[in-house]
């Protein structure tokens, strides 16, 4: 979907007043919960035609089982399915994987997102291109450099986490497949949390794509609380071997703040730098409110605007767009 340069954007979302997933059954060192996510934004679109169009934004429902094995370990299965994103209403498979953990260690096995997929501040609605390098496309940039053109995600990841006092380790290897176009990727997501104000990270990512192309992709973010206001940012950058003008550079930037008991508003900006097609900023301003009784069922609005400095043809230099909608999570 194209970037909305400047939206303006209205949701609703309604829960069923726990931010929980659903227990559904429990018995017997087992436990099966359910929650999803479903999203419908009227919005029009950043392209010359300005098209408006009903967009299903998310359309998720999460099935997670739960094992106990006893001596504080459990082995946990999860199935996430898309159920109605597609044009043709058909069902899809997103995340499918096993695993065991305890309350330091955890690893899982299947088809899942990478660590790095974790790693942009950015707080926009709509998000601008992608969030990080790690998110990005080499040919058109993203929101962060780990995201080459979807390349946060695998159907043969492995993925371990650890907590070792103030740090939590994240690594990911996805073993590429037997398919051609399927992608190769290690990665590591470290995160220090200071004090309960202010917390850092680094990711690195090392990805052979289709055709025998690597990329290397590194980044730094943090998250601070000052006062009343939440501050976040993060750069990240992707090396493209042998591939010099297809380089890239993210820089997100977010302030958030009450304005209200229960409105909430941030702002934000997104630089894209491709050295081949020039750079994008972004700027966006969102406010959220949750109603008392269920603080998952809220309205929420937003102003997005771009000053695009590329030559793709399909976006002028400043652009205006819109997206309302609903929202329903349980």
């Amino acid at each position: 979907m194209k970037l909305l340069p400047l939206a303006v954007a209205f949701g609703l979302i309604a829960t069923s007043g726990a931010a929980n997933a659903a227990t559904i059954f429990k018995q017997g060192g087992l436990t099966y919960k359910v929650d999803g996510d479903i999203q419908i934004q009227l919005r029009r679109d950043n392209d010359e035609d300005n098209n408006t169009e009903i967009d299903i934004d998310d359309s998720e429902l999460k099935n997670k089982i739960t094992y106990d094995l006893g001596s504080g370990y459990k082995a946990f299965a999860e199935a996430h399915f898309d159920i109605g994103k597609d044009e043709d209403g058909e069902v899809e498979a997103e995340e499918t994987f096993v695993g065991f953990k305890n309350k330091v260690f955890k690893i899982s096995f299947g088809r899942q997102d990478y660590v790095t997929d974790d790693f942009a501040t950015e707080r926009a609605i709509e998000e601008p291109f992608a969030e990080s390098a790690f998110e990005e496309d080499s040919a058109t940039g993203a929101n962060d450099r780990f995201d080459n053109d979807g390349a946060v995600d695998g159907e043969d990841v492995i993925s371990a986490s650890i907590r070792a006092g103030a740090f939590d380790i994240h690594f990911s290897q996805d073993l590429g497949g037997e398919d051609e176009d399927d992608f190769s990727s290690s990665d590591l997501y470290v995160t220090a949390k200071v004090n309960k104000y202010f917390q850092v990270g680094v990711a690195a990512q090392v990805l052979e794509e289709e055709g025998g192309l690597e990329s290397d992709t590194y980044g730094v973010n943090f998250e601070a609380k000052l006062g009343p206001v939440s501050l976040a940012g993060d750069y990240s950058e992707k090396d493209i071997d042998d591939v010099d003008n297809l380089d890239i550079e993210v820089l997100n930037l977010s302030a958030g703040f009450k304005v209200a008991k229960n409105t909430k508003a941030i702002i934000g900006y997104t630089n894209i730098d491709n050295d081949s097609l020039g750079d994008v900023d972004v700027y966006y301003a969102n406010v959220t409110y949750k109603f008392p009784k269920a603080k998952n069922v809220s309205v929420f609005a937003e102003i997005q605007g771009i000053s695009d400095n590329t030559n793709i043809d399909d976006f002028s230099e400043d652009q205006t767009g819109f997206l309302a909608g609903m929202r329903i999570k349980f």
